[in-house]
């Protein structure tokens, strides 16, 4: 039996040793406020919705399961190949323990979200999961996690999530905004990542080489121990503009240990004592080869230094 990816991050996060600032386009925040007027004024739907094996497009609504619990009982769920669509305007309320707002599990498996809000708040869960080779993708999308679990969650070779114009942010402690693993790939592009709690980095590229790519993203963490993008093993992660923002203590802008990765055009700034801007080390296996160009970095906080020894040598 596969582990869901939210259960297996549990096990997984903890194992962690742990352009100019952009701002969230004019246009997201016309779809946002456009999607919140839009889901008052439709229908709401209490029951779970299947693609198992079959193709549904849902009408613009507000979608929960207020009945179930687990990851089995996610609000909107494509298995088996299945696809499930929603159109602009579109709700989606998780309140209970280990429900995800949208899941697409196994190979062939699809959902595709237009603009809309997810509001997620159980524990382990998460706004989005991809698994064991399923597709989902996000457009104009805000995703709320109060709770432990992630923003978006994609686990397994082949498996893929993208947002695209979006808005993460989580709440509770070691609930990142992305977490990627086990040959997954997150791809965030024109979107904001916030997270509140202690050890919630905004990107975590965990065990298992996953793959991730930030295209023109704003990452802010703003408790202790959070780290704007943490990469631990020989995954590839891709960072172009974009900011990476930290002002907790010990909250590196990034940290990679293990893998390649390369940013271009980003600004990292770090507030916390001991908060190095640009981290690049060995964790196991081979070092960590990191490569960067047009960065602009700052640091504020006490013993934090701009870029470590070897990252300094990596990005040469």
């Amino acid at each position: 039996m596969t582990a869901h990816p939210s259960s297996t991050a549990v096990a997984t996060q903890r194992n962690q040793p742990m352009r100019a600032f952009p701002t969230v386009p004019r246009l997201l925040a016309v779809a946002v406020h456009g999607s919140l007027f839009a889901t008052m004024c439709t229908p709401a739907f209490a029951a779970q919705v299947v693609a198992d094996g079959t193709t549904i497009t849902l009408p613009p609504g507000t979608y929960a399961n207020d009945s179930g619990f687990g990851p089995d009982a996610s609000v909107l769920r494509a298995l088996r190949g299945g696809t499930l669509t929603t159109d602009m305007g579109t709700a989606v309320n998780a309140f209970n323990y280990g429900v995800n707002a949208a899941w697409a599990e196994g190979a062939g498996s699809r959902i595709t979200l237009g603009a809309g809000v997810l509001d997620v708040r159980g524990d382990y869960s998460a706004g989005l999961v991809a698994s064991d080779g399923g597709t989902i993708e996000a457009d104009r999308v805000v995703i709320d996690k109060r709770g432990f679990g992630q923003g978006i969650s994609v686990e397994g070779a082949g498996s893929q999530a993208r947002l695209s114009t979006g808005v993460i942010t989580t709440h509770a402690d070691d609930s990142d905004g992305v977490l990627a693993m086990s040959g997954g790939t997150a791809e965030v592009v024109d979107s904001r990542i916030t997270t509140h709690g202690r050890g919630s980095n905004g990107v975590n590229a965990n065990r298992g080489d996953p793959s991730v790519r930030l295209d023109n993203v704003e990452v802010v963490t703003t408790g202790d121990v959070a780290t704007g993008v943490w990469s631990l093993s020989d995954g590839d992660v891709r960072i172009q503009g974009g900011a990476l923002s930290t002002s907790g203590n010990r909250s590196p802008g990034a940290d990679f240990r293990g893998g390649t990765a390369a940013l271009e055009g980003t600004r990292i700034s770090t507030g916390g004592l001991g908060s190095h801007a640009l981290v690049a080390q060995r964790e196991a296996g081979t070092p960590a080869q990191v490569a960067g160009a047009g960065l602009q970095i700052e640091t504020r906080g006490t013993a934090a230094a701009r870029v470590t020894p070897y990252a300094l040598e990596a990005t040469r």
